[in-house]
C-alpha cells in the first residue's frame, strides 16, 4: 500500500510537472500552503526557507502586487470564487518573477469551503516578450507619427484591412468606418 501511495504520488508530481510549475492546497483551517514540484526551489530558495503560511507567500508578493491581490483574495475567499491572478514573486536574489496562479474552492460536508487546491505558472519570460513586443509597436507608432507615414494590412481572404491611427488621420477615417474592400 506504501508503494502503490509513493507511486501515486510520483504521478501527480510528473503531471504536475509536465502542466504547471507548482501546485499547492490551501488548508484553511491551518492556514498552511502545501507546496508540490518545489516551489522554493522554483524562486531560488532552500527547502523550508519560505513559511508555509498565507503570511509566508504574501511576503513574497511585490508591493504593488499585494495591494490589489490580498484584497481580491479576501473577497474571492469570502465568496468561494475560482482564483485567478496574476502577480510578481520576489525570488531570492531579489527579482521578481511573474506568476499566473488558478485555484479551486474545495468544501466539507457541511457546504462550507475548507482548503484551496490550484496550480502556478511562471510566466516570467511570457510577460517578457510581452514588454518587448510592446516597446517595438511604441517604436513604430511614435516613428509613423514623427514622419506623418501610416501603415494598413489587407486580409486578402476577408477583405478586410486594418490601419494605423495615422493612416487614418492622413486620410480622415473615423472609427466607425467600414474597413473593406468594398469600403
Amino acid at each position: 500500500a506504501v508503494n502503490a501511495l509513493r507511486k501515486s504520488d510520483e504521478r501527480l508530481s510528473l503531471a504536475g510537472k509536465a502542466l504547471y510549475d507548482v501546485m499547492y492546497d490551501w488548508d484553511l483551517v491551518s492556514n498552511k500552503i502545501y507546496w508540490f514540484n518545489k516551489f522554493e526551489e522554483s524562486l531560488g530558495y532552500e527547502e523550508g526557507e519560505i513559511d508555509t503560511s498565507i503570511d509566508g507567500w504574501a511576503d513574497l508578493l511585490h508591493p504593488e502586487d499585494k495591494k490589489k491581490v490580498l484584497p481580491q483574495l479576501e473577497i474571492d475567499k469570502d465568496q468561494g470564487k475560482i482564483l485567478d491572478y496574476e502577480y510578481r514573486m520576489r525570488a531570492k536574489d531579489g527579482s521578481y518573477r511573474f506568476w499566473q496562479e488558478r485555484g479551486y474552492p474545495q468544501k466539507n460536508k457541511k457546504g462550507k469551503i475548507v482548503r484551496w487546491i490550484g496550480v502556478c505558472r511562471d510566466i516570467t519570460e511570457k510577460k517578457t516578450l510581452e514588454e518587448k513586443l510592446q516597446h517595438q509597436i511604441d517604436i513604430v507608432e511614435e516613428a509613423q507619427r514623427l514622419a506623418n507615414l501610416g501603415a494598413y494590412n489587407l486580409d486578402f481572404a476577408t477583405g478586410i484591412w486594418k490601419s494605423s491611427d495615422v493612416l487614418d488621420n492622413i486620410f480622415g477615417i473615423d472609427a466607425d468606418y467600414n474597413k473593406n474592400v468594398e469600403g
